[in-house]
């Protein structure tokens, strides 16, 4: 015997119409919240949920909604009633599910996985990263000649590390040669020249005698003035250059050109670091 039982109702002292046994629909009915105001927990689930009529119109949001969705009003249409799966807000990534309740009524269960998404696109570049790397050193292999290992490394870079790259050589006799490769791999143009050391850019100087510039704000100048920027101009251009190691001294120098909107972060700095050491090494082995 139970509460109930004593009571002629339910646990706790409701009545309960006579006749009606607690499981029966009815019970069920008059027991089960109402669509616009769900229980107070569900304040506390990680996801924001939202309640719309058949118009889409808000009849209710808890308070993670409320920080996901900014300008949710009860009254209002909510936003994600526009697509289902992952969109983006601001700076947020938002992943979407809907579920029908019946009558018209549709839940929306709104999760933020800006941070998950941030974590997976790190590792995929990440390992597209090390593909690109171990892909290099098979590609630059064992070249016969410093200038195939110095065309096949400026070739290399674009369009991955660079939308140009520019490979000048260690000096030889108060001159240094040079290759510049320009478009994608299907249109890819190479062209090359020399300059007296004299006139080398002092940047560019540098990374041959083993340093690597880090006054980022002139090396796009400077690599105008070489003539290496072609149409392109100084304040639409972002520019790296790293030096290219041998066993005994550097073998050359190796220059990055990107157009605006695409700067380079610390992994793209490391990336370019990882290939200037493979070009060096196809460069120190040519020259054996």
């Amino acid at each position: 015997m139970n509460t109930a039982d004593l009571t002629g109702g339910e646990p706790g002292g409701r009545q309960v119409p006579a006749g009606t046994h607690p499981a029966t629909p009815e019970r069920r009915r008059v027991a089960a919240p109402s669509p616009t105001a769900p229980p107070q927990v569900v304040d506390h689930f990680r996801e924001g949920v939202v309640v719309c009529d058949a118009a889409g119109t808000v009849h209710y949001f808890n308070a993670t909604a409320a920080r996901l969705l900014p300008g949710l009003a009860v009254g209002g249409v909510t936003v994600v009633n526009l697509a289902q799966g992952e969109i983006t807000l601001g700076a947020r990534r938002l992943r979407t599910r809907r579920v029908a309740l019946g009558g018209g009524r549709t839940a929306w269960y709104v999760e933020d996985v800006t941070d998950a998404v941030e974590r997976a696109d790190a590792l995929l570049a990440d390992h597209a990263r090390a593909r690109f790397l171990a892909a290099a050193s098979q590609r630059l292999g064992n070249p016969l000649h410093e200038d195939r290992a110095a065309r096949a490394a400026a070739r290399l870079a674009v369009p991955t590390l660079g939308d140009s790259a520019v490979v000048v050589l260690a000096a030889s006799r108060g001159r240094v040669k040079w290759w510049r490769a320009t478009g994608n791999a299907d249109d890819m143009t190479i062209v090359g020249g020399a300059l007296d050391v004299d006139d080398l850019p002092p940047a560019v100087a540098e990374a041959l005698a083993g340093g690597e510039p880090s006054e980022v704000d002139w090396l796009a100048d400077q690599v105008a003035d070489a003539g290496w920027l072609g149409e392109l101009r100084p304040a639409d251009v972002t520019v790296r250059i790293v030096s290219l190691p041998g066993s005994a001294a550097p073998t050359g120098a190796l220059l990055v050109v990107r157009g605006l909107g695409r700067e380079f972060d610390e992994h793209d700095t490391q990336t370019l670091r990882g290939f200037g050491a493979r070009a060096g090494a196809a460069l120190d082995a040519a020259l054996a």
